[in-house]
């Protein structure tokens, strides 16, 4: 099971724009929502490139295996690539998580009674 590429590319396209904007210097009022914005994508940005690295080397080792003359070199990306999809899995799990709709409660503050 893979992520969904496409919100995912949407994510980074508006995580540049943001960035973009802060850099240009955005008037008070919009910056503050920018800020904000920008530091709700950060996590899943971040994770996103994580997860695209991973991919990529899974990749590599798995064309590596598959060369024929590469011999003790194909043990060795087998090897690694036995460590890697453990990580891939989980980092595939900690996006997911990411990616869920946040609830409108959460940005509020809570009261909280003690008796």
């Amino acid at each position: 099971m893979s992520l969904p590429q496409d919100k995912l590319e949407k994510l980074v396209e508006r995580f540049e724009s943001i960035q973009a904007e802060l850099n240009d210097g955005a008037s008070q009022a919009v910056y503050a929502k920018l800020t904000k914005e920008y530091s709700d994508l950060t996590p899943i940005i971040e994770g996103y490139r994580r997860y695209q690295k991973l991919e990529a080397e899974q990749r590599d080792l798995d064309a590596l295996m598959k060369d024929p003359l590469q011999g003790e070199m194909a043990d060795i990306a087998r090897e690694e690539l036995e460590t890697l999809k453990p990580r891939l899995a989980d980092l595939e799990h900690q996006m997911r998580i990411l990616l869920l709709p946040r609830d409108a409660a959460d940005e509020r503050s809570a009261v909280l009674e003690v008796r």
